[in-house]
């Protein structure tokens, strides 16, 4: 456990570090609530109706952007031949880069995404069910994402074919977070269903993808 929390420092001190990626995802995701309303129109109902459908797609996307570099660099430094020989398993070592992934990325857009939401006019109970089914379901988006980093770790400036080939498998997880969220503002649409089946994407996706990724990288 403790070579696992010191590779957890590591990749945390180089994710904040390096500081482009972090901050290349919350400027990608700024720049789609700041965008998207000008395409929708001065319709403040179509694009409250919308809009938990963008406070979902930014984080997904920002982090696709960033997943890309969760192998490569240590492709490139020979990092990866020496995760093959530790005495650690393989399946722990992807677990544990993507749970500091997802510390460094993915929780900085969901702090953020309560502003974002205010910015689109949406409403502080729909506000709380995007922040909630974020938390809850963003694992599953840098998990799968690690899975298909895995599968393209010997590619170089494969950031477009992980987009291709993460997108089926997040399109269950954006359609349940959408659910969840516009469920804390309707009393007939249900809440705890969609966000009991994005913990179990999330959960699902760690154990899948940890041990699929070890086999892939191995």
């Amino acid at each position: 456990m403790t070579a696992l929390w010191a590779l957890f420092r590591r990749e945390l001190s180089l994710a904040f570090g390096r500081g482009a990626s972090v901050g290349l995802g919350l400027v990608f995701y700024l720049c789609l609530v700041i965008l998207f309303p000008f395409g929708v129109g001065p319709n403040i109902n179509q694009l409250s109706l919308i809009s938990p459908a963008i406070i979902w797609a930014g984080p997904l996307l920002s982090i696709l952007l960033g997943v890309e570099k969760l192998f490569q660099p240590d492709m490139d430094d020979g990092s990866l031949d020496l995760y093959r020989l530790s005495a650690q398993p393989l399946e722990m070592i992807i677990f544990t880069k993507a749970a500091a992934f997802w510390t460094a990325a993915a929780l900085p857009l969901i702090a953020v995404s309560p502003l974002f939401a205010m910015m689109l006019g949406m409403e502080g109970a729909v506000i709380m069910g995007c922040l909630l089914g974020l938390f809850i379901g963003s694992p599953a988006l840098v998990f799968f994402g690690t899975l298909c980093a895995a599968l393209t770790v010997k590619l170089k400036r494969s950031g477009v074919l992980i987009v291709v080939l993460a997108v089926p498998f997040l399109v269950p997880v954006l359609i349940f977070g959408v659910t969840a969220s516009r469920g804390f503002a309707s009393a007939t649409d249900p809440v705890a269903a969609p966000l009991y089946i994005l913990a179990a994407l999330s959960i699902f996706s760690a154990i899948l993808c940890s041990f699929a990724g070890a086999r892939i990288l191995k």
